[in-house]
């Protein structure tokens, strides 16, 4: 009998461990939600980004998770940086046909989510990435797929679970905080590029992907539960809360230089400032209520502000910076 590929579950982390939800730690939540999976031939190993909390004790609680560690302060960045850092650990170690990249908040409730996106991306070699149906708590739909269009969004943000998207698609792109990802495919399409510090690097990787001719599946029949920045934004402060909102619209700007030409940039110039100003206001916890409706962000002076320089720090990269992502 043909044994299984062999899967490694790539955890990037940062203090996840002294972050909670509904009182518990996201790491061990999600750590413990893992043992459900039943496929039998996967690993996991969960790469550290300069935590300061216990991440390293909490993971060692857990039979078989490998805390990697990086050995110099200059190997620490963003989540790209991570990525890539881990992603070229586990090939070289471990040499396995599929990594799947995997964020600490999320928690696992079907144990055949994996042998499902396997089974889809052992269909066809020429499947890159897999990604699933990712579910806020409350079971409304956060992704089920991305379009990749002047501002990307993700397909039935929102929208109650009534398994409408309980189908197999080929789609533009699927999220990083799970993704099923083809090793032999990255000596083509190389690595996520370390300009985006945090946000937009993965729909950049999926443009990548598809132009060196791999195809991007979306399988809804496999769902995981995804806190999605529920903990994190509820322990930042005010300080680190503004300095991840410059951050991401300056890695959206970045996004817009790169890759958008003519009027679709132009198009997402503008998305850059409406998305500052306003945001979507989803229940992920309760369900009670609008499932979205506009709300619009305090401080709009000062978001106007950060989305100007946010729009010339983007270009300065773009212009400084132009290089191939980083080679695998």
């Amino acid at each position: 009998m043909k044994k299984s590929p062999l899967v490694v579950i790539m955890m990037p982390n940062q203090n996840s461990a002294s972050l909670a939800y509904k009182g518990k730690s996201i790491m061990m939540s999600c750590l413990e939600s893992l043992k459900k999976t039943r496929y039998e031939n996967y690993r996991v190993v969960v790469a550290d980004n300069g935590s300061s909390d216990n991440s390293r004790q909490m993971a060692s609680r857990f039979k078989g998770v490998e805390f990697l560690v990086k050995k110099t302060r200059e190997e620490y960045g963003g989540i790209p940086r991570t990525n890539n850092f881990a992603i070229r650990y586990i090939v070289r170690r471990y040499k396995p046909e599929y990594i799947m990249m995997f964020n600490t908040d999320m928690i696992v409730k079907d144990p055949l989510w994996l042998q499902r996106i396997v089974d889809l991306a052992e269909s066809d070699e020429d499947i890159g990435l897999v990604g699933c149906k990712l579910l806020y708590p409350n079971g409304r739909i956060q992704h089920a797929g991305i379009i990749t269009s002047s501002f990307p969004v993700n397909v039935g943000r929102g929208e109650p679970d009534r398994g409408q998207y309980d189908y197999i698609k080929e789609v533009d792109g699927v999220t990083a905080a799970l993704v099923l990802i083809r090793t032999s495919m990255l000596r083509k399409v190389a690595l996520f590029d370390e300009l985006f510090y945090n946000g937009f690097d993965d729909t950049d990787f999926c443009l990548r992907v598809r132009e060196a001719g791999y195809r991007i599946m979306y399988i809804g029949k496999s769902s995981i539960i995804h806190l999605e920045g529920f903990a994190s934004g509820q322990s930042l402060n005010q300080s680190m809360r503004d300095k991840s909102f410059y951050g991401h619209q300056t890695a959206y700007a970045y996004y817009i230089y790169k890759n958008l030409h003519g009027l679709d940039r132009l198009k997402a110039l503008i998305s850059l400032f409406g998305r500052g100003l306003t945001m979507y206001g989803i229940d992920t916890d309760t369900g009670s209520g609008k499932a979205k409706h506009i709300k619009f962000r305090d401080r709009p002076l000062w978001r106007i502000g950060v989305c100007l320089k946010a729009l010339s720090d983007g270009r300065r990269i773009y212009r400084m910076h132009r290089r191939p992502p980083m080679a695998f």
